[in-house]
């Protein structure tokens, strides 16, 4: 809300009565394809192509979405060779310019993760996170401290 507007006062109860209501209605699994084609995409996407500039592009639609431009999320350059992709920011567009920004959001955020796991730097962070658990109480203590 733009600082130069009056917020009204509303009556007591009457916001959080709304925002109970709203919570009710919500799905977490609500997304704007089903998980397990959101993944066949992704990997049929990351396999083919680099991973970087998927979650790139991902992070980007998140940001459009954010920030209401949901016409700029459906205009996002695609490439023709990778109809993957052009498959899931269509269906991600399509949630948007109906009214479900959240499951668009949601799906654009699952995709990035998706893609994410099947990156190098994951498979290193979770190698370090495995010797880290390997490693005695002890020296992980004193790896973790700050020095004096």
């Amino acid at each position: 809300m733009p600082n130069n507007q009056v917020r009204k006062k509303l009556p007591a109860g009457k916001g959080r009565r709304s925002l109970a209501r709203h919570l009710r209605k919500f799905d977490p699994d609500h997304l704007a394809l089903p998980q397990e084609e959101i993944r066949r995409l992704v990997v049929r996407s990351t396999i083919r192509y680099k991973i970087e500039p998927f979650v790139k592009q991902m992070v980007r639609v998140m940001d459009n979405l954010k920030a209401g431009r949901i016409r700029r999320v459906a205009r996002l350059t695609i490439s023709r060779r990778d109809q993957s992709r052009a498959t899931l920011i269509a269906a991600i567009s399509n949630a948007a310019r109906e009214g479900n920004t959240m499951a668009a959001h949601e799906t654009a955020f699952l995709a990035a993760l998706y893609a994410y796991e099947n990156s190098l730097d994951h498979l290193r962070a979770f190698v370090g996170y495995l010797d880290d658990i390997r490693r005695p109480r002890s020296r992980r203590k004193r790896a973790t401290a700050k020095p004096r």
